[in-house]
């Protein structure tokens, strides 16, 4: 946990999830949001979903937790309204400021700097200040040797044993999600359709473990992950403070936004990482300026290990 990944109500804020992320869970039936038949309805876009979308990430109306070390605290996320719900811990309900929405501080919390979510893994508690937990840090999951076994087993083209399969479909079978070739059989000896489902586990199962930026390296996606901006939420229209009107953006969400994931096949296929250029417009954004240089699959390696083997060449990119 990091004090700057909470709400505004609780804490600090300054990291959050991303539209990219929330899209690569599944349904509950096991399809990707823009297959045929996977049920997915922009307006309810939550509804439904790998059941590991609601315990890694806050969406629009989860209810939060936490305690700002003087009380606990109970309420509404909110994305569209400067007013929210909150609870006592007597269950009494009243209305209250929405920190993250409008004052002081909301220009750095999930509405404005973020793209509305917030991290609900490693926050989601309030027996104790969300300013100094106590709570073990994990070091490895099984689920992370279970995910890294079966990649491996993959790259090496190993599928006829059936081991890396059992090893997916043991992480997904936790949290009640179907086994991967009951939802697609020709996942079956397919080594490409195989790496796309080990690499998508990985992703929703291992989120914010501090991971995924060395997958990223080790798949060489850099540049087609940061190609775009970052994307979020859907843009009320008819905001009106003046007369307190304040619209639900999801509720006015169109069929059409749904993200594209390209041609079957392509990288950007494989590695889920959905685009929202369709209809950019009508979303939350952030990163203008974001982009990718290949050194960064490299560190530079330090000038005082350098000095210790004068020999160590410099890795591309950083100079001399």
């Amino acid at each position: 946990m990091s004090l700057g990944e909470q709400c505004r109500m609780i804490g600090q804020s300054g990291r959050f999830p991303t539209q990219q992320l929330v899209d690569t869970y599944e349904m509950k039936n096991g399809k990707r949001i823009d297959e045929a038949g996977s049920g997915y309805n922009p307006q309810k876009p939550f509804i439904s979903r790998d059941p590991r979308l609601k315990e890694t990430i806050y969406t629009h109306h989860d209810t939060i937790i936490g305690n700002t070390g003087n009380n606990k605290m109970k309420f509404l996320m909110e994305l569209f309204n400067p007013m929210t719900k909150s609870w006592d811990e007597q269950g009494n309900e009243k209305m209250i400021a929405n920190l993250d929405y409008a004052g002081s501080v909301s220009q750095y919390g999930y509405v404005f700097s973020g793209v509305g979510f917030a991290w609900k893994k490693y926050n989601h508690y309030d027996d104790e200040s969300s300013a100094l937990p106590t709570y073990n840090i994990h070091i490895m999951r099984f689920a992370e040797v279970l995910l890294t076994y079966a990649e491996a087993k993959i790259e090496l083209n190993e599928l006829s044993d059936g081991t890396a399969v059992n090893a997916i479909d043991r992480v997904r079978a936790r949290v009640g999600m179907p086994g991967i070739l009951s939802v697609d059989p020709t996942r079956e000896g397919n080594q490409l359709k195989m790496r796309q489902i080990v690499r998508r586990e990985r992703k929703v199962e291992l989120a914010k473990e501090a991971l995924m930026l060395f997958d990223m390296r080790r798949w060489r996606t850099g540049e087609l992950q940061n190609s775009e901006l970052t994307y979020g939420y859907p843009k009320p229209i008819g905001v009106d403070p003046s007369k307190n009107i304040y619209p639900d953006g999801y509720e006015q969400a169109t069929p059409d936004m749904v993200p594209s994931y390209g041609e079957p096949g392509s990288e950007r296929d494989i590695n889920d990482i959905a685009s929202y250029k369709a209809f950019a417009d009508k979303l939350r954004m952030r990163d203008k300026d974001r982009s990718w240089d290949d050194k960064f699959y490299l560190w530079p390696i330090p000038q005082t290990e350098r000095n210790k083997c004068p020999w160590l060449t410099q890795n591309p990119g950083y100079g001399e």
